[in-house]
């Protein structure tokens, strides 16, 4: 099952600016729109660390899904509308993509887990337990 993993996939590098609430998100947005901010930027005042580096990712691998939908609709430079998420409001802008980019071994490590994790819930579901009492 592991094997199965691909030494290689699709990915995106990305970033992101993440805010609590809609209103802020909204602000964001408008800030890129009219005023033209540079993306990079904007994203370091409210991520000093990284910036909203989400670094290279295949599919499959980030957390929450919708992000990661938007980042592969995506082409370099572009960026996308707001994205409400348990953790608050993203925007995402994709840096660069490549069809064929060796994974980072944490890549394989998640992608091999949610193939693992899929091939016992398929065997879960193909199971036909039976409970013998004495």
């Amino acid at each position: 099952i592991l094997a199965s993993v691909p030494a290689a996939a699709e990915q995106v590098h990305a970033r992101q600016i993440l805010v609590l609430t809609e209103a802020a998100a909204k602000q964001v947005q408008q800030r890129l729109q009219q005023a033209g901010a540079n993306f990079a930027t904007l994203a370091f005042g409210y991520d000093l660390s990284t910036g909203g580096d989400l670094g290279w990712f295949p599919r499959g691998f980030l957390t929450q899904p919708a992000v990661e939908e938007a980042a592969f609709a995506l082409q370099p430079g572009e960026t996308s509308g707001i994205i409400q998420t348990e953790y608050g409001y993203h925007i995402i802008q994709v840096i660069a993509r490549e069809d064929n980019r060796p994974l980072t071994p944490e890549a394989r490590q998640v992608l091999g887990e949610k193939a693992l994790q899929r091939w016992l819930d398929e065997q879960r579901q193909k199971a036909q337990i039976e409970e013998l009492a004495p």
